[in-house]
């Protein structure tokens, strides 16, 4: 069974799957990279208020961003938090 969020006027489970790629898909993402934007992601999670339950780099050329949030946030409004960095 999903694992249900409850808010005070309502019980949830938005998840977004979000996948962002380099530039001409040029394979930049190293291990250091990966690392230090794990940390980055998980610290504007926190500060944002929604989740993420997975952050994977694949083939060096892109990221899979698996999140959840409340209802209200947008998947758009993650994608601008997170493009921050």
């Amino acid at each position: 069974m999903k694992k249900l969020k409850h808010a005070r006027t309502c019980v949830y489970n938005c998840n977004y799957h979000i996948v962002f790629s380099t530039k001409y898909r040029k394979p930049v993402l190293t291990e250091d990279i990966e690392k230090r934007l794990k940390e980055l992601v998980q610290e504007i999670a926190k500060d944002k208020g929604f989740e993420v339950a997975q952050i994977e780099v694949g083939e060096q050329d892109h990221v899979h961003i698996f999140a959840s949030a409340y209802p209200k946030v947008s998947p758009s409004l993650i994608v601008k938090y997170i493009n921050i960095i």
